[in-house]
C-alpha cells in the first residue's frame, strides 16, 4: 500500500510514550519524531455476513494481510487483462470492498490512486 509513497518508514514496536511537546513517539525500541501523529484504536475485521465474504474475501487487519491482499489484487488484474471472455473478464476486474469503516474507506481511497498504476503496469506486460 505503500510502495509509491515518498519518507514512508514501517515500524512495528510497542509504543511506551507519547512526548506531545518534543514531537516524539517512545518505543521499547528507540523514539521516533513526527510532524503529525495518528492514532488508530483498531478492530476486529466484520463482513456483516455478506454473502461471499467469508468464502472469497480477504481481511486487512495486518500488514501480512495487506501484503496477501495486494498480490492476490495484482493476480485479478493481470489475468483480467488478457481474459478474452466479457463475462470472466468483468468478474476478474471487479473489487468490492465490504465495511465503511476507516480501513474501508483507505482502502478504496488506494485502490482509486492503484488502478492507474496497474494499468500502465498491465499494458506494458502485455506489449501495448
Amino acid at each position: 500500500l505503500f510502495c509509491h509513497r515518498k519518507n514512508v518508514n514501517i515500524v512495528t514496536d510497542e509504543v511506551r510514550n507519547i512526548d506531545r511537546k518534543n514531537k516524539q513517539v517512545i518505543t521499547k525500541n528507540g523514539s521516533y519524531p513526527y510532524d503529525y501523529l495518528v492514532l488508530s484504536a483498531g478492530s476486529e475485521p466484520n463482513s456483516f455476513s455478506t454473502p461471499g465474504v467469508e468464502k472469497y474475501g480477504y481481511t486487512l487487519g495486518s500488514l501480512e494481510q495487506a501484503i496477501k491482499l495486494k498480490h492476490a489484487i495484482e493476480e485479478h488484474i493481470r489475468l483480467g487483462a488478457v481474459e478474452t471472455d466479457s463475462s470472466k473478464r468483468k468478474s476478474l476486474l471487479t473489487l468490492a470492498v465490504v465495511g465503511s469503516g476507516f480501513t474501508g474507506i483507505e482502502m478504496i481511497g488506494e485502490l482509486i490512486d492503484w488502478k492507474k498504476i496497474l494499468a500502465k503496469k498491465q499494458d506494458r506486460s502485455i506489449g501495448n
